[in-house]
């Protein structure tokens, strides 16, 4: 997508263990999941995203390891995480503020 507020379908997609090639724009974020330099391209770049594509088809045994990866990936990406992190991050700025 060239604008991408959430990610939530590119999560969706690598949370099934799906490659994701994601557009890398100035609207989207989403580009931030991207594992390595073969899962995202720049915004508008066709060739680059063709080059991607065929580098997937061309290497099947790295497709099959960053699916792996991404699967694994996905699993910190958790609402349950993501509320740990949150309270964390809570706790850390309450005590930074006693000790001001």
């Amino acid at each position: 997508a060239d604008v991408e507020i959430e990610g939530m379908s590119c999560m969706e997609a690598f949370s099934a263990g799906l490659v994701p090639i994601i557009a890398d724009g100035p609207l989207s974020s989403t580009a931030n999941y991207a594992l390595t330099k073969y899962n995202k391209f720049p915004i508008l770049d066709s060739q680059d995203l063709a080059q991607k594509i065929d580098y997937w088809f061309t290497h099947p045994q790295q497709l099959k390891e960053n699916s792996r990866q991404y699967r694994k990936f996905a699993k910190k990406l958790t609402v349950k995480k993501s509320a740990e992190y949150a309270v964390k991050m809570m706790e850390k700025l309450s005590k930074a503020k006693r000790t001001h």
